[in-house]
């Protein structure tokens, strides 16, 4: 292979790992950001629904509500980590 093919094969491969490493930073931006939601979502869903069932009686909707937001932010983690190992498997085949 001549000089100038090895030169650009090599800085594609370094452009495309760079860019590799970008999306995985992204995405664990993004569990973090899921994690912190749910670390303090969820509790303020269950206080809010505690607050109303005193003041107003309506607190059973807002205990009904909090089972799909777990499940809602636990399918997102899920999602997140899975996108991030296959980007981590690629990188490692590559």
């Amino acid at each position: 292979m001549p000089e100038i093919e090895i030169e650009v094969e090599k800085q594609f491969l370094i452009s495309e790992f760079e860019a590799l490493r970008a999306e995985v930073s992204e995405r664990l931006s993004r569990v973090f950001k899921i994690i912190i939601q749910g670390l303090f979502g969820i509790p303020a869903v269950v206080a809010f629904a505690r607050f109303a069932e005193e003041k107003a009686d309506i607190g059973e909707v807002f205990f009904l509500i909090a089972p799909p937001i777990i499940v809602i932010f636990s399918f997102l983690y899920v999602s997140e980590h899975a996108g991030v190992m296959r980007l981590g498997a690629y990188i490692r085949t590559q």
